[in-house]
């Protein structure tokens, strides 16, 4: 899911799930104008990349923005933002102390129907304003672009692992065969970083160890805490879990 992310809320941390295809963002052709870039629906989508925009990382706030989004939307996109309400809604009931937490929240974004709901808002929102929502800025922010410096030296404080890093990780190893094959990546609460490949062009588990070691080497300068899951659309290939060393699921 390119440009929609699912924020959910438990105890006294606050948990960002953000998914998208990294290939398909890269893939798609640059926004132009739009259709209807001044309409209340493309007013209302800018509105929520401000200075100003509801804070996304408090679940009924997350709730509250889809939907309004959902009520100036138009009629075809209606459905697919019911569908994210859904989705949002019942991860902020799961309990993140759970031992199944991360895997059932992953289950339920990477859900085809939820994977389909934000790829069509993506697609129409480009079409009818002229705005890529993968590129746009998180809420308070001014500069998405990714700078020589962002993937820290070792040792540095744990900070923010996002979309961005990911996709400056498969640039820096575009040779390799498991970047093309790894389309989508998903990130709970800046420390679970799940790749997976559709099932139509699975990972061989040789290339998901690579990919795991690659991706877990570059992250752990960032938050030490970072664990990482190489999958098979929900079946786990290779993970490394906090602290430890990539091995076969």
């Amino acid at each position: 899911m390119s440009g929609v992310s699912l924020v959910a809320c438990g105890g006294d941390d606050s948990t960002v799930l953000a998914t998208m295809e990294s290939n398909r963002r890269a893939d798609s052709a640059e926004p132009e104008g739009g259709t209807d870039p001044d309409g209340e629906y493309c007013t209302a989508v800018t509105a929520l990349q401000g200075p100003d925009a509801a804070d996304l990382d408090d679940p009924a706030a997350s709730i509250e923005a889809l939907a309004a989004l959902g009520e100036v939307a138009p009629a075809e996109l209606r459905p697919s933002f019911e569908v994210l309400s859904d989705v949002v809604e019942e991860l902020s009931t799961l309990d993140p102390d759970d031992p199944e937490y991360i895997t059932r929240a992953l289950e339920l974004i990477m859900d085809p129907s939820v994977q389909e709901a934000a790829d069509h808002i993506d697609d129409v929102t480009a079409e009818m304003c002229g705005l890529d929502l993968s590129e746009l800025d998180e809420p308070g922010t001014t500069d998405d672009t990714l700078s020589d410096d962002t993937l820290p030296e070792p040792g540095a404080a744990a900070g923010d692992i996002d979309l961005e890093h990911i996709d400056r990780i498969k640039d820096e190893h575009q040779g390799s065969s498991w970047v093309e094959k790894l389309s989508t990546t998903s990130i709970m609460n800046d420390t679970a970083v799940s790749l997976s490949a559709d099932a139509s062009d699975p990972i061989t588990p040789a290339e998901a160890m690579e990919a795991c070691q690659v991706v877990r080497s570059a992250l752990v300068s960032i938050n030490p805490d970072v664990t990482v899951s190489i999958t098979n659309g929900e079946t786990a290939v290779v993970q490394a879990p906090a602290g430890g060393a990539c091995a076969p699921a």
